[in-house]
């Protein structure tokens, strides 16, 4: 049995480097224990070290565009559902395109949730100005996702505030960008920030419009 640790931060990326090597060494759906963010760490005894792959592996990108969606959902089984799909399709080459198939459909359902928590984000979220002085604005928001949409919307945020420094904490993640550079770090409870700073749509109105066009922020 191999555990795999999962990172909270960098979810995408470690599953896939795992779930290659994995395949490329011939290892089973039922031989794995995906760790996420050490939840399973205080049951288990010291971890066997992934094998070393075999052979090259390759995926459709239509299956690929699915997992990188579907690692951001809560649900405790998404990591093994997409390795068992993923397992399937080594002999199964069309599987990607079957509408019936159910775990294909448990995927896309999951899949449909993150989407769906993103737009959400994207629509209600509420930065305020923490500016104490100088002349660059300071914004920041808490919010609480459905989902941990926080890492693959981040770059959203920074390509539509990319002269202001701002936060967007949450329970699990929080993501920082400053002076144009975005990092990720631990989450954090629900800050004290004073409640009458002004709203970042106060001052830039249509920025986040629902078409998805990006407006200079007016000064």
């Amino acid at each position: 049995m191999f555990t795999v640790p999962l990172p909270r931060i960098g979810t995408d990326v470690a599953w896939r480097d795992a779930a290659k090597r994995l395949m490329g060494a011939g290892v089973p759906p039922k031989e794995i224990l995906w760790d996420f963010a050490g939840t399973l760490t205080p049951l288990l005894d010291n971890a066997t070290p992934l094998p070393e792959a075999k052979r090259r592996v390759q995926a459709p990108q239509s299956f690929l565009t699915l997992a990188q969606t579907v690692v951001w959902h809560r649900d405790d089984d998404r990591f093994t559902r997409l390795y068992a799909v993923l397992w399937r399709l080594r002999n199964e080459t069309g599987l990607m395109n079957e509408s019936e198939d159910a775990d294909l459909i448990a995927l896309r359902q999951l899949d449909d949730d993150v989407l769906r928590a993103q737009s959400r984000m994207r629509k209600s979220i509420s930065f305020r100005d923490l500016r104490q002085g100088g002349a660059r604005h300071s914004f920041a928001a808490w919010y609480a996702p459905a989902h941990h949409v926080v890492e693959p919307i981040a770059p959203y945020f920074a390509q539509r505030l990319p002269d202001l420094d701002w936060m967007i904490a949450t329970p699990d993640v929080t993501a920082q960008f400053i002076n144009g550079n975005l990092s990720f770090h631990p989450g954090q409870p629900k800050p004290d920030w004073p409640s009458n700073k002004t709203r970042i749509d106060e001052y830039f109105g249509d920025l986040f419009s629902p078409s998805g066009e990006i407006h200079a922020p007016r000064a």
